[in-house]
């Protein structure tokens, strides 16, 4: 390790302190400042000495091209961190390349697990992982590797009053000498140990994910051995795979094979990215949301006292300082849980180092707009929806007077009429839960909100005393307010962070009501049994449906989208977003549907039992965007990925 940077102002003003450690590659990190105090982490390879000149120059600009890749890696995913400057200096006669990232504070995950023994529920576990995943599905999409997935290169750090996770250790920009990076061999994979394997490839971090969901699950090292041979045995012996049941895990026959194919010795025959591993765990595992995990800083409310009809939602101001988990006291906040925020790229697995992320500011406080609830529009066709969309949005925008419900403010507020009428609900796919297919009669017409419920409505109604503010929580125990829009800076997204009786109870405060589950996938799907809201065919748009990996800005965006402006993605009667954007509660609790033919069904919510979640979100795979698929659910709890539209009877 080098201190020879000490000293040396880097271009752009940074200042070099001192050293702060050396990294798994033998390089080194140091604290610098800029003019006004702010710190940051340089981090500079090492570079081999016994390079020619011609060779030093191929290498520096390697790192200057991998240095530029890597902070366009950070622009196109907020899961990542900004690269905020790089460079080569001269120190003395040797040039020195180096990079330079925000700080930022915290504790690598394998300390933070050793403080925090598993075993772990496999939803406390995507929860961890999320922004992990996330982070390496964007990467793969822009064909960058990681090639070093392991508890030390994922930290549990501030950033702004809250707690995130950062993927740190990313080989851009971070290995000069000669030869391939040095491997950590207690994660790695077989073609780590030995290249006739394969080539190095997105496969390669898909098995260093699957590893980390063992580990964090069972409670336990995935690989086993005292020495690198051994621990190449250990992930090249079929007989040996370190699946979750071979590590003690108690899981699912679905999500033992998912594990087990992301570790396969074969990397052609692992899921080809991260992006389908996860579809693929939250596939296994039905019943779970992904939520942005967040580990609740010292000082936060934990407990807040119930209303008598749904629970306050209320959270204190965070403490800055060391980073802590709270202890998660129950299998419903197990499946909820922890650590929200963005992925650390770049950084090169430094043991020991801190580092301190500056941002999180609260965004000002702005007032609610209040606009007239126009008429409802009568859609007693497709066709005669589509005629009467733009018509409808022109007079909602100009507040023209219509038919008021409790005064509620929205936007935009307008309601489709859907008439009585037929279809076949549900599908005869085996194992899904949303079969079998049957025959619903729905003896009289409905109006259904053409749009999900928005911030700036759902605003109006805290104000008005009839709603509770929103949160991810379970129960009465509030996680945090990170991911939950706001009117202040989202007031036509939807509203999100909302469980079953917070829906409930805007409805009833709107004059209306949650449609019955019936209801819902009749104006989704209409009597043609179509499998998405649009039509048969799946999406590949964010003209049709917010969801992940859709080509357009909301296949990169992490979030919602402003209510409607999916605008390909109507539903049979004319309906926005009723896949994809927020997940919808609905009025009924889940049960297997009948065989037979069945006449204004609704199952009443009664103890014990899960409610219903309708139509995909911005954090779930496209399969959940068909108009058939049912997600069971706790009724009290919510997060970022949940929202809801209201009905009412027709007169």
């Amino acid at each position: 390790m080098s201190g020879g940077l000490v000293g040396t102002r880097l271009e752009g003003g940074y200042r070099v302190v001192s050293v702060i450690g050396e990294s798994h590659d033998g390089g080194t990190v140091y604290l610098a400042e800029d003019g006004s105090g702010t710190r940051f982490a340089v981090r500079c390879p090492r570079v081999a000495t016994d390079y020619t000149r011609e060779e030093l120059e191929v290498a520096l600009a390697r790192f200057d091209r991998e240095a530029r890749d890597l902070a366009e890696l950070g622009k196109a995913s907020t899961d990542v961190e900004q690269l905020v400057a790089h460079g080569i200096v001269e120190v003395g006669r040797q040039k020195v390349p180096y990079a330079v990232f925000a700080w930022l504070e915290g504790e690598p995950l394998d300390r933070w697990a050793a403080s925090h023994p598993g075993p772990r529920s496999i939803g406390e576990v995507i929860a961890i992982l999320g922004p992990v995943f996330r982070a390496l599905a964007t990467a793969h999409r822009r064909g960058v590797l990681h090639l070093d997935v392991r508890p030390g290169n994922v930290w549990i750090a501030a950033s702004g009053g809250r707690t995130t996770v950062k993927l740190t250790g990313f080989a851009l920009a971070s290995h000069l000498e000669r030869g391939e990076r040095p491997i950590h061999p207690t994660h790695a994979a077989p073609e780590h140990f030995k290249r006739t394997y394969g080539a190095f490839s997105p496969a390669t971090d898909v098995y260093g994910l699957g590893l980390l969901l063992v580990e964090l699950v069972a409670g336990v090292p995935a690989l086993t051995g005292s020495d690198p041979g051994e621990l190449y045995l250990c992930t090249s012996d079929l007989a040996k795979r370190p699946t979750l049941r071979a590590r003690g895990a108690q899981v699912s026959d679905a999500l033992e094979a998912v594990v087990a194919r992301a570790l396969a010795v074969d990397p052609r025959r692992r899921w080809p990215d991260a992006q389908e591993l996860f579809d693929a765990v939250r596939s296994a595992v039905p019943e779970l949301t992904p939520a942005p995990p967040s580990v609740r800083p010292p000082g936060e409310a934990g407990v807040v006292a119930p209303a008598a009809s749904s629970p306050v939602l209320a959270r204190a101001g965070s403490a800055s300082g060391t980073v802590k988990a709270a202890p998660v006291r129950s299998k419903a906040l197990r499946a909820l849980w922890v650590v929200t925020g963005a992925v650390l790229l770049g950084g090169l697995g430094l043991a020991g180092a801190r580092f301190l992320r500056n941002g999180g500011a609260t965004v000002p406080t702005a007032s609610v707009k209040v606009i007239p609830l126009p008429a409802p529009v009568d859609a007693a066709s497709p066709a005669a929806a589509d005629a009467a969309t733009a018509d409808d949005a022109a007079a909602a925008d100009a507040g023209q007077p219509g038919e008021e419900v409790a005064s509620v403010p929205a936007f935009p507020t307008d309601m489709l009429r859907v008439p009585a009428g037929a279809f076949t609900m549900g599908t005869d796919r085996e194992g899904k839960g949303d079969g079998p297919a049957h025959q619903v009669t729905l003896s009289r017409a409905f109006y259904i909100d053409r749009t999900e419920v928005t911030t700036v409505a759902y605003a109006a109604c805290i104000a008005a005393g009839a709603c509770t503010p929103v949160g991810v929580h379970a129960g009465n125990i509030v996680e945090t307010t990170y991911g939950c829009n706001t009117d202040k800076d989202r007031p036509h997204h939807p509203v999100n962070c909302v469980d079953r009786a917070q829906a409930e109870s805007f409805c009833a405060f709107a004059g209306k009501r949650l449609p019955t589950e019936a209801e819902w996938e009749y104006a989704a799907r209409g009597s043609d049994q179509r499998a998405y809201p649009w039509g048969n065919e799946a999406p590949t748009s964010c003209e049709q449906a917010v969801l992940p990996a859709m080509s357009g800005t909301c296949g990169e965006r992490k979030g919602t989208a402003e209510v409607g402006a999916a605008s390909a993605g109507k539903s049979a009667f004319g309906a926005f977003d009723m896949a994809g954007n927020v997940w919808e509660w609905v009025a009924d609790a889940y049960d297997p549907y009948p065989s037979g033919e069945v006449t204004d069904p609704k199952v009443p919510l009664r103890a014990g039992v899960r409610g219903v979640l309708r139509g995909g979100s911005w954090d779930y795979s496209p399969t959940s965007a068909k108009t058939t698929f049912r997600l069971p659910f706790p009724p009290g709890n919510g997060n970022v990925s949940i929202g809801f539209r209201c009905a009412r009877d027709a007169e």
